[in-house]
């Protein structure tokens, strides 16, 4: 299970709501794009001193990464909280994975647990993805695979490959979840689906221990199944 990784691409800014897009945010996500990272720090105060929460995370971006001012953990945080009071879930999700990383700012798993699954409960896949790594490994908390099995379970329906993966794991040990070889074959497939090249061992793996009934229904439920709608 890969590191948490910060969401830099400001894309994710403009894919999780659906209200009106101010210009200057635009424009200052289209300097951001082209690397004039001066020109997006004036746009984005602009867009943030107007309530524009995505300006407030573009600021956030800029001085966790250190691009166009100098890196300032502390600001960094301060403005993706005020995105994150809005309800903006990329920002409470830089928020944990910067507490959970303690490089830009001093590590705190508990406030990276909390805002991971702020982010979590709005229905972040990824963050909900996150939120089960933390609780299978025990980063900061007792493991709890019930509690991992439940989160990596949204995350995968979500349609997150790599939770899908996990959560074909997780199935085939039987790990917070009854074993379930059928359930672990279909997961994998997905995810092998999805690009994770691991999962086509893992498949053929499984499919030694399947009978024929059972992979073709695992398979048509692969072949007909849609992801549940996610605010990424």
């Amino acid at each position: 299970m890969k590191r948490f990784n910060l969401i830099f691409g400001l894309a994710a800014a403009l894919a999780v709501a659906t209200t009106q897009v101010r210009a200057d945010f635009q424009a200052g996500q289209a300097a951001y794009r082209d690397g004039d990272y001066a020109a997006a720090l004036a746009e984005f105060k602009k867009g943030a001193a107007a309530g524009e929460a995505r300006a407030m995370f573009g600021l956030g971006v800029l001085f966790a990464s250190g691009r166009g001012v100098a890196q300032d953990g502390a600001k960094a945080i301060d403005w993706y909280e005020k995105a994150a009071a809005t309800g903006f879930a990329p920002a409470m999700y830089n928020l944990a994975t910067l507490y959970a990383a303690g490089e830009v700012v001093a590590k705190d798993p508990a406030a990276a647990l909390r805002w991971f699954r702020e982010a979590a409960d709005i229905g972040m896949a990824a963050a909900q993805y996150n939120l089960a790594v933390i609780y299978r490994l025990g980063q900061g908390v007792e493991p709890d695979d019930a509690q991992a099995f439940d989160w990596m379970k949204q995350a995968a329906e979500a349609g997150l490959p790599q939770a899908q993966f996990q959560l074909a794991a997780m199935y085939a040990e039987g790990a917070g979840t009854a074993k379930d070889m059928q359930s672990a074959y279909f997961w994998y497939t997905l995810a092998d689906y999805g690009g994770i090249q691991a999962a086509g061992e893992q498949i053929r793996s499984i499919w030694k221990q399947l009978t024929s009934a059972e992979r073709v229904e695992a398979e048509r439920r692969a072949q007909s199944w849609k992801p549940k709608a996610s605010a990424r």
